[in-house]
């Protein structure tokens, strides 16, 4: 009889707000433990954390990461235990658990109704996007949790204006986190011109703050734009996603986002651009709102000035911002009649929720996430039987995993670097002029290179070949053996 009293004394909100936290944090934590081996990206980012320390001059591999970042990475890669992966993973980790937290925080100040909340929390907990990169090495996870951690100190910004001492503090700290995560300066921007917005009467009290932040953006400026080497060829790269001066592929961008965070635009898409409407007209007062929308205002005239990309992971720092804008919508709903009501929470939930929900479950639960592996294909070598002569011959796209994990391989083997070609004839010419009579070991593990040259390597090539035989798993991370 206790037990079911208590039971009915338990507080169903915070049960349920506990489950969300506890579901995220368990998502995060299992797909960290598959510890699967670094992708392309990822190996290319380590090689710079392996050969250096000088993070300010420009990394190698067409890479692009904040400083404070890498030299943390750097010295906790430098830890005994061997398995450098975890290590590379544990920043991205922690930064993703603790941004659970801060989103909450947020949640909690920008949303009225408890189911509303409930909502939010369950889609940043299991959105798969938040989820993958708490266990990729690479920036995008901190970004997400400098760019909440700095919104949740707006409200703290608002009890220190009379003590410049702090305000002080408060600016060299917004300043330090620039240089653990680019995106900060879009949170900054929020912070301060939310704080203009509203109480611009009392700008003067917050200049102590402003003043270390200013000087700091010019010199973070001037070192990321002169320095980094990387930066021409990563504009190229997302060209696609510069929003154009006519606002012509606006539409196609804003899909593309929305597809990327919710897995389904279709029908999101259009709920969040109502919702976003609504909310001008409704939370004029709510500063808040404010917070959230300067900083994704910004990237969008970022992204039309051709400065910085409106897409996927470079904006993930801009998921929370999705995602409370999606559920705000369940704030306006107030119907007299409760089952309508009811009837109407439903689908709006079911429609957040279920992509999200079965793009985690599919990708994490059943482990059907995409997985490069060069390890396993440099054991295919271990084992084998090859001898002295024999060659590896490496696809342009794997290069760099293959000099990262090159340290597993047991044979001293020659090796061929294949160049990177756009057209399939010129790369199968690139074959035809091996050296004959030798055997070699073709490996490719990067995505881009499969689909190019694969197909025609394994159907029409591979015929004219002496003794051809591949491993290939149901990723395509391939090992081609044939004799010429």
């Amino acid at each position: 009889m206790d037990i079911r009293e208590n039971i009915k004394h338990i507080d169903k909100y915070k049960l349920f707000i506990f489950i969300c936290f506890f579901i995220g944090i368990f998502l995060r934590i299992l797909f960290f433990s598959y510890n699967r081996p670094l992708w392309l990206d990822e190996c290319s980012l380590a090689l710079n954390i392996k050969n250096t320390w000088n993070f300010f001059a420009p990394l190698q591999y067409n890479q692009s990461a904040p400083q404070l970042f890498m030299y943390l990475s750097k010295l906790i890669y430098m830890c005994p235990p061997p398995d450098k992966e975890l290590l590379l993973r544990i920043i991205p980790l922690i930064s993703s658990i603790l941004s659970i937290g801060l989103f909450y925080f947020l949640t909690d100040k920008f949303c009225v109704k408890k189911i509303t909340k409930i909502t939010a929390l369950i889609l940043f907990s299991t959105c798969y996007r938040l989820c993958y990169y708490a266990q990729e090495f690479k920036q995008y996870s901190s970004d997400v949790f400098c760019f909440l951690l700095i919104l949740a100190s707006y409200f703290y910004l608002k009890t220190i204006l009379n003590d410049k001492k702090k305000l002080f503090i408060y600016g060299i700290l917004c300043s330090i986190l620039m240089w653990f995560s680019f995106s900060s300066i879009f949170a900054i921007f929020g912070v301060f011109g939310t704080f203009i917005l509203f109480y611009r009467e009392q700008l003067q009290k917050v200049e102590t703050a402003i003043a270390p932040v200013a000087v700091n953006t010019v010199f973070f400026y001037i070192t990321n734009r002169f320095t980094s080497g990387s930066n021409g060829s990563l504009i190229c790269y997302w060209y696609d996603y510069f929003i154009s001066t006519y606002l012509f592929n606006l539409k196609k961008i804003f899909l593309h986002n929305i597809n990327y965070f919710f897995n389904n635009s279709s029908i999101i898409g259009p709920i969040w651009i109502i919702s976003f409407f609504i909310s001008i007209f409704k939370e004029k007062r709510n500063e808040t709102f404010y917070l959230l929308i300067l900083p994704f205002l910004m990237e969008c005239v970022l992204s039309y000035l051709k400065i910085y990309p409106f897409s996927s992971r470079l904006v993930l720092f801009l998921a929370p911002v999705f995602i409370l804008i999606c559920v705000k919508i369940l704030d306006f709903i107030d119907f007299k009649t409760k089952f309508c009501q009811l009837i109407l929470y439903g689908l709006i939930i079911s429609v957040l929720t279920i992509p999200i929900l079965v793009n985690t479950y599919k990708n994490i639960i059943l482990k059907n996430y995409y997985r490069e592996d060069m390890p396993k294909l440099l054991k295919e070598i271990n084992n084998s039987d090859s001898k002295n002569d024999d060659i590896i011959y490496i696809s342009y796209g794997s290069q760099i995993p293959y000099n990262y994990y090159k340290y597993t391989l047991k044979k001293d083997l020659k090796v061929i670097y294949g160049k990177n070609y756009d057209h399939i004839e010129t790369y199968i010419d690139d074959l035809n002029n091996l050296e004959r009579n030798k055997t070699y070991y073709w490996i490719c593990s990067h995505n881009l290179q499969k689909s190019l040259n694969l197909g025609y390597v394994t159907e029409q090539w591979s015929k004219q070949q002496k003794k051809f035989k591949i491993y290939q798993d149901k990723n395509f991370n391939t090992l081609i053996i044939f004799t010429k």
